[in-house]
């Protein structure tokens, strides 16, 4: 029998997938990830919002409203020498989500 996901496992699933982004980028790039917690509690809700689709749902998610927004912002901003980036907020205007970065 097929159970819905739970909200706390819906969270666990985002935090995992999070993980993996900020892995990725030491990995690739060398630079540390850095969310407060505030920019963290809007993706999860933005995220894990709608459980219906599982957790392909939550990637998705992540993928439209975090991972292609920060590709973007990071092409924009001079990396060199950065050991960080800090992501200050995520914003959704006219259905398109931008990352502001520092």
């Amino acid at each position: 029998m097929f159970n819905f996901i739970r909200p706390d496992v819906g969270a666990e699933i985002f935090k995992s997938m999070l993980k993996n982004v900020a892995a990725r980028m030491m990995e690739e790039h060398k630079l540390a990830l850095e969310l407060p917690d505030a920019v963290r509690d809007k993706l999860l809700h933005l995220c894990t919002s709608d459980l219906s689709n599982g957790g392909r749902g939550i990637g998705n998610q992540l993928e439209s409203t975090f991972i292609n927004p920060l590709s973007r912002a990071l092409f924009s901003l001079p990396l060199q020498g950065r050991k960080a980036v800090t992501v200050e907020d995520v914003v959704e205007e006219d259905k398109v989500f931008t990352v502001k970065l520092s």
